[in-house]
């Protein structure tokens, strides 16, 4: 869908997933209950989103949603096979459209932080 100068495009894979209740802060600080993915699914998303596309938002949020997920040693496993088969971004200065605020991090900085997680 195109209106001017901007285009969005949405990609969307339904599948058999059950959602969770979460809270989810709005800008105005509205608390709001919404049905999302668990983080740890949420992580298997982005990491074959990642492997399927190779773009940098999907290893920001796979990075970003570790801080919300339970550490199991089967996604421990799943993270070191993703580092296993890592290869560079095709879009690395992209992120820099996506992040308004604090410091952007590049994927070599990303990778790092998903090594430590994973011990």
């Amino acid at each position: 869908m195109a209106l001017g100068n901007a285009e969005v495009r949405l990609e969307a894979t339904f599948k058999g997933v059950r959602g969770v209740m979460r809270e989810y802060e709005t800008c105005e600080g509205l608390l709001l209950n919404v049905l999302t993915l668990p983080p740890e699914e949420m992580i298997r998303e982005k990491i074959a989103a990642y492997l399927a596309r190779r773009r940098i938002r999907d290893l920001y949020d796979l990075s970003f949603m570790l801080r919300y997920a339970e550490k199991t040693e089967e996604l421990k496993r799943e993270l070191r096979r993703f580092l296993a088969r890592f290869r560079e971004p095709v879009d690395e200065g992209e992120l820099k459209a996506l992040i308004l605020f604090g410091a952007v991090p590049t994927s070599w900085a990303i990778l790092e932080h998903l090594r430590r997680e994973v011990g």
